[in-house]
């Protein structure tokens, strides 16, 4: 991830799906998760980022 430290940071799905990004993030480092295309919730990639993550707030859009 290239600003990991940044106020805000955007990724796609792909690249936080990858075990190595996700986990460069402590479970809680987001206070809000905005997941686009929440219908795809149920695939691996975007289980795998929902899971992992202890967000404050989850959107799924």
């Amino acid at each position: 991830m290239k600003e990991g430290d940044a106020d805000c940071v955007f990724a796609s799905i792909y690249t936080l799906g990858m075990k190595k990004h996700r986990e460069s993030f402590t479970r809680d480092r987001f206070d809000l998760i905005v997941v686009d295309e929440f219908h795809h919730a149920t695939a691996a990639s975007y289980l795998s980022v929902i899971q992992y993550f202890e967000p404050k707030f989850l959107l799924g859009k």
